[in-house]
């Protein structure tokens, strides 16, 4: 396996708020779906999802729509 960032990594500018919702709804963490300010430590949710699911052989909140994922993360409030 390879693990990449496409080029999308950047330098930590500790002097600016990280950009929200960049990524794939069913990988991300919570409150990088929020909005609210977050650090690199919400790789390590993202990370999670992807070992549950090298393990498991399982993709994560499979049928699903995005809506219904983010009402399963607490950061929908109506479907």
């Amino acid at each position: 396996m390879k693990i990449c960032d496409f080029g999308l990594a950047r330098l930590r500018d500790y002097n600016t708020v990280l950009t929200a919702n960049v990524g794939t709804i069913h990988w991300m963490a919570p409150e990088v779906l929020t909005g609210t300010q977050y650090d690199e430590s919400a790789d390590i949710y993202s990370v999670g999802i992807v070992l549950w699911e090298l393990f498991t052989g399982l993709c994560p909140y499979e049928g699903m729509k995005q809506v219904e994922v983010q009402y399963c993360k607490g950061v929908a409030t109506v479907l």
